[in-house]
């Protein structure tokens, strides 16, 4: 009996070599930053972040992996994290649009207006017609009301009207009053 378990043993070994090699083989960078990509649409994000992270361990350069695991730390609301991640990046990188996007939004949720404004105006002027490839419902809608909120942050209410006159032109002209420009704001971001 055991001689056939070790003859079945090395026949699934066999198997398993000819159908895709070592199945102990850890994932190339390139299949990592896909698991990452995947689990991240899921919903999955402590998981991505591993996967992301594990691709930077195997290229620390990716600027793909970099992109991906700044994201997965936004939705995980470590900011300064993401931050951390993308700025560098952003520096290699500068047309890397999704990284700006995601920095536009983070300096948001961290008061940061100016930086906020400039990662804002990088993604328009990149990409006009921006839609985040893995969470389409952040385009260049969202970008230009987050610069709106920004720029409202500032007292700028003049800025803060042309964004959201961008970003929801059916509704435009916007209000520079304060609390109807705020109002619209809130509104148009769903925060209301």
């Amino acid at each position: 009996m055991p001689k056939t378990i070790g003859i079945l043993s090395i026949w699934l070994a066999s198997v398993f070599m000819a159908c895709g090699g070592d199945v102990n083989q850890p994932p190339s960078t390139a299949e990592l930053i896909q698991m990452g990509w995947n689990d991240f649409q899921a919903g999955n994000y402590s998981e991505a972040e591993q996967n992301f992270t594990n691709a930077l361990l195997s290229e620390p350069e990716n600027v793909e992996a970099s992109s991906g695991l700044g994201w997965a730390f936004a939705f995980l609301k470590d900011y300064t994290s993401a931050i951390d991640i993308w700025e560098p990046a952003a520096e290699k990188q500068l047309t890397q649009t999704d990284i700006q996007a995601g920095l536009c939004l983070v300096y948001q949720v961290q008061s940061d207006y100016e930086a906020c404004i400039a990662a804002g105006e990088a993604v328009v002027k990149n990409a006009p017609a921006y839609s985040f490839k893995y969470k389409p419902e952040i385009d260049f809608k969202t970008i230009r009301g987050t610069m709106a909120a920004a720029y409202y942050g500032q007292g700028d209410f003049t800025n803060a009207a042309a964004q959201l006159d961008a970003a929801d032109p059916l509704n435009a002209p916007h209000s520079t009053d304060a609390k109807v420009l705020l109002e619209a704001i809130m509104a148009f971001l769903g925060l209301k």
